[in-house]
């Protein structure tokens, strides 16, 4: 440890042609150390990009379990009970929010922390749930005088119905240069192009562009450039879809202290899908387009028989 702390000491004394240049050779600062005999470091010659790094004595270098960062959230909640009539029964809630992070860094050397939107950042939440009791049975406006073996297979069910929306989580940027506005037209955003992937090459030609005039969103990266952009879109989010669940309940009391509670349940009831992350890779051949693979649940039905005493 002690002979790396010496060799690290060297990282505050290195020439300003360093930091120039970074893809070039420049004299090696390290050439002679013994610590460095057999490395690809041990040369007379080292990449300038190599000793911008935190730790140029090391090719790489793995931090587990660094406590470093920090994370807000900040959110508006509102919530409404109301008793429609003596058989419905309605909720409703919402959250308007916002979540914040600083947990990594762009670059190994990019001095701060890249402060953005968290991966499950959600700003607007909205969930309605309606309880109905059906007005079919002994005592209710329909089959009032049912004998009671009737009533006890088609009469006093309950209908739940609930409904939950919630706007897309940011979708990942790509490790490019942004240089305009990835945004598309409305109307003009499918699975196949989430976002503008009409990017400049270090060649200077234009790459998957959807018309000659279509205005340069990103700029690939050249040998040793830093990327500037950030981890997530602050205005791009991932496809997200309402979700339904329905259930039909039946309480049958057995006794006078027991009762059975039987449930139809239906989630996701109108199969709604919803899919991943849009593909980031610039070498991908499906660059920019969301792949029509279903990651939430599809419908569900089950049946359910609860004892309560």
């Amino acid at each position: 440890m002690r002979a790396v702390a010496d060799i690290g000491s060297l990282n505050g004394c290195l020439p300003r042609e360093f930091i120039s240049k970074p893809g070039t050779a420049a004299p090696n600062p390290f050439a002679g150390a013994p610590e460095l005999a057999g490395t690809t470091l041990s040369g007379p010659t080292i990449p300038r990009s190599q000793a911008l790094l935190p730790f140029p004595q090391f090719t790489a270098v793995n931090l587990s379990g660094n406590n470093i960062g920090y994370a807000s959230y900040d959110s508006l909640e509102l919530r409404a009970n109301h008793r429609l009539s003596s058989a419905l029964i309605l909720t409703c809630s919402y959250t308007f929010a916002k979540a914040l992070e600083a947990t990594a860094y762009r670059a190994p050397q990019t001095p701060d922390l890249l402060r953005e939107l968290s991966p499950w950042d959600r700003t607007h939440q909205l969930a309605i749930t309606a309880l109905y009791e059906l007005p079919i049975g002994r005592r209710r406006p329909l089959g009032r005088t049912w004998p009671k073996a009737l009533d006890l297979i088609a009469g006093n069910w309950q209908y739940n119905l609930s409904y939950k929306y919630m706007n897309g989580t940011p979708a990942p940027e790509p490790g490019l240069i942004p240089i305009g506005d990835p945004r598309l037209p409305e109307g003009q955003q499918t699975l196949q192009r989430w976002f503008s992937t009409c990017t400049l090459l270090t060649t200077g030609a234009r790459f998957d562009c959807a018309s000659p005039s279509e205005p340069l969103a990103w700029e690939q990266l050249k040998a040793n450039q830093l990327p500037t952009g950030s981890l997530y879109f602050p205005s791009i989010r991932i496809l997200w879809m309402p979700q339904v669940n329905t259930s039909l309940m039946k309480m049958f009391p057995v006794g006078d202290k027991l009762t059975l509670r039987f449930r139809i349940e239906a989630l996701n009831a109108l199969n709604d899908r919803t899919y991943g992350n849009p593909t980031t890779s610039l070498t991908s051949s499906a660059f920019g387009a969301v792949a029509p693979n279903q990651t939430n649940f599809p419908r569900e039905l089950q049946l359910s028989l609860q004892l309560k005493f």
